[in-house]
């Protein structure tokens, strides 16, 4: 009888091994709680396996590694170094703003300048938003970093389960929202794809150098059904940073891109406004982008940013740009920012353009055919817009 017993026992855990098998639940999965300290996520010996490290728990074998949970002290350090690592973020919420590394004598904050989250290393990563993820990190740092100075692979930000997750980053003083702190030197490249929502990319103010909402030193691309529902440059005393800037090409060709904003340039001489979007080189191919509007800008010389502006090659073949409108200047030899911007070339082929004015104030200006614009009072922007707006009626008609 008890032969028997053992039997039909060892017969059925066969069976539900099989259906675990089968079904294709990881042997391993297990969600890490950042309340327990500090994270590091590796690749693993095999591919699509990652080596998972905190306290005292050193290089546990996991797949589907899901992170959650909130903290103001410890930090996620996703490694590259030695392959691909994928993580899913899942309602994690972490505050390090204000906090500085190692000891702080004085009265100073303790653990100041830590990244919330860092992605080093050169190869890919990938992070899944599932649930509300807040990211807030201290001083020239980003939210969200992949910095170039340690990381060179690729970052994407999606949500290909249909979780409705969402993330909002903020950077520290200098660091932008997402992408780079305020020291990153090499090129990296940012995707957000599929239905990733960035609810708020906020970069941080600064003196010399202000966090872009969204900031790549190398290329940038925003495609599928991926939503930025609000991207800003912080003010600066010299340059606003861009609510979206892309040292190398940034191509948009499907999503929601809501307000990208830049920041205000607050000099008592010769301030400049941050573009709503920047790239070097910039190819709209779809999506919609509902408002790109330039920061503000103060001084004597000044110059409000652009909506949009490509110091390079600017193509506009699809998509709809609603909105695209320069920022103001207040300097008596100012000159008010572009509605969308090409330094060099644009091509205009195809796609919709509701609306590109330029900024008012000072001497204001700017060549029909580069597609620049801005009037030297409120009142007269629209007629210093006219004929860029007949440029692009019949280069689309």
């Amino acid at each position: 009888m008890r032969l028997k017993s053992a039997l039909r026992r060892g017969v059925a855990a066969a069976v539900i091994a099989g259906i675990v098998v089968s079904s294709g639940i990881p042997a391993y999965a297990a969600r890490w709680d950042i309340a327990n300290g500090d994270i590091t996520v590796k690749a693993g010996d095999t591919e699509g396996t990652n080596k998972v490290t905190q306290g005292e728990t050193i290089d546990k074998d996991d797949t589907n590694t899901v992170i959650t949970g909130e903290s103001d002290k410890n930090t996620v350090t996703i490694d590259t170094s030695k392959g691909d690592v994928d993580v899913t973020f899942d309602d994690l919420k972490i505050d390090v703003s204000g906090k500085a590394e190692g000891d702080v004598s004085g009265d100073g904050p303790v653990d100041a300048g830590k990244a919330a989250v860092t992605v080093k290393g050169d190869h890919d990563a990938a992070i899944e938003l599932d649930g509300d993820n807040e990211l807030k990190s201290g001083d020239y740092n980003a939210g969200l970093e992949k910095n170039g100075h340690e990381s060179e692979g690729t970052l994407t930000i999606k949500d290909d389960k249909g979780k409705d997750g969402s993330l909002t980053a903020e950077g520290g003083f200098g660091g932008a929202g997402i992408g780079g702190g305020s020291n990153s030197s090499q090129a990296t490249t940012i995707n957000i794809s599929g239905e990733a929502f960035i609810q708020k990319a906020t970069g941080g103010t600064g003196t010399t150098t202000a966090g872009s909402g969204i900031y790549s030193r190398g290329d940038l691309s925003i495609s599928q059904s991926a939503q930025i529902k609000n991207a800003t440059g912080g003010d600066n005393q010299s340059t606003g940073g861009s609510g979206i800037y892309s040292v190398g090409e940034l191509t948009i060709s499907g999503g929601t891109i809501g307000t990208a904003q830049g920041g205000n340039g607050n000099s008592s001489r010769s301030g400049t406004g941050g573009d709503g979007i920047y790239s070097k080189t910039m190819e709209i191919l779809g999506g919609i982008i509902q408002k790109a509007i330039g920061g503000n800008a103060k001084g004597n010389t000044c110059t409000g940013g652009s909506g949009i502006h490509s110091d390079g090659t600017l193509t506009i073949s699809g998509g709809e740009i609603q909105q695209a409108t320069g920022g103001d200047s207040t300097g008596n030899s100012g000159k008010g920012g572009t509605g969308i911007r090409g330094d060099q070339v644009v091509n205009i082929s195809g796609g919709a353009i509701g609306s590109a004015k330029g900024g008012s104030g000072g001497s204001g200006g700017g060549k029909p055919d580069s597609a620049m614009g801005g009037g030297t009072e409120v009142s007269k922007v629209d007629d210093a817009l006219a004929a860029v707006d007949d440029l692009i009626l019949s280069k689309l008609g």
